[in-house]
Order: C-alpha cells, then structure tokens, then sequence
C-alpha cells in the first residue's frame, strides 16, 4: 500500500483531475467519477483484493 501512496503522490495525474483513480503497483488499474464504481470494479480487476483509492484534485493549493 505504502508504494501506492508514493505513487500517487509523486506522480503526474494531471489527466484524471476531479477523479477517483484505483493503483495497484505504481499504475491506475481504474478511474472514474463514482468511487463506488472506481471500487468494485478495481476490486474485480485484483480479484478481491482491497485497492488503493484516492481522488485526483481538481486544482493544487498554493501557499505564498
């Protein structure tokens, strides 16, 4: 779970913005909307297996 994270956090997401996006070794297996769907079906993909789940920032905060 932990290199999910640093995935996620270091990496370009930019094309999935406003969307939840399922990883499972350091690549978007599912993306989408709804997160119960982004859910299920990254669930099936890993047959079974709880996916990593987090949702892409429509815009990055800046602090001046």
């Amino acid at each position: 779970m932990q290199n999910n994270y640093e995935f996620f956090t270091s990496s370009d997401l930019s094309k999935f913005k406003g969307e939840w996006v399922a990883i499972d070794n350091k690549k978007v297996i599912y993306h989408g909307k709804n997160i119960t769907e982004v859910y299920k079906e990254a669930k099936k993909i890993l047959n079974g297996k709880r996916p990593f789940i987090s949702k892409v920032r429509e815009a990055t905060a800046r602090l001046l």
